[in-house]
């Protein structure tokens, strides 16, 4: 899921409730903010609110999946003011966050959604992303998370 998708965050758990509903709990979210920038301004949005676009869509992804009814208020989105979101996933757990490229950009991620980390290698060594990965631990073991989490 990336930034643009993220836009229609209510939507977008609609339809993974009804995969994971019907595929008996087998589906999983990855959040991410995508490869390419191109389409966001396909979607109406402002390159300049790129990091303020993917944390505000990110916590309302994450308010919908822990509440049915949403008090939630944005800039991006109209405010939701108690509906209920429809159909429940199956699951309880989080969406995993997409790998970030950028450091502050992880340990921001990492402590505002407290999200499981996918790493996605898609080129280039590993031990080039190794450095990322001790930084995702680091946070969760200040932030009194499990490293067996």
């Amino acid at each position: 899921m990336n930034g643009a998708v993220l836009g229609r965050a209510h939507r977008y758990l609609q339809e993974f409730a009804t995969l994971d509903l019907i595929s008996h709990g087998r589906a999983e979210i990855v959040a991410g903010r995508g490869s390419s920038i191109e389409a966001f301004p396909l979607f109406g949005f402002d390159l300049d609110d790129y990091d303020l676009l993917f944390s505000e869509k990110l916590d309302l992804l994450l308010k919908i999946r822990e509440q049915i009814h949403i008090h939630w208020t944005g800039q991006h989105r109209p405010p939701l003011t108690g509906q209920a979101i429809y159909p429940r996933p199956l699951q309880k757990s989080s969406p995993h966050l997409g790998r970030c490229r950028r450091h502050s950009r992880l340990l921001r991620a990492f402590w505002y959604s407290r999200t499981p980390l996918d790493g996605a290698i898609i080129g280039g060594e590993f031990k080039r992303f190794r450095p990322l990965i001790e930084l995702y631990r680091e946070a969760g073991h200040r932030a009194g998370h499990s490293a067996d989490n």
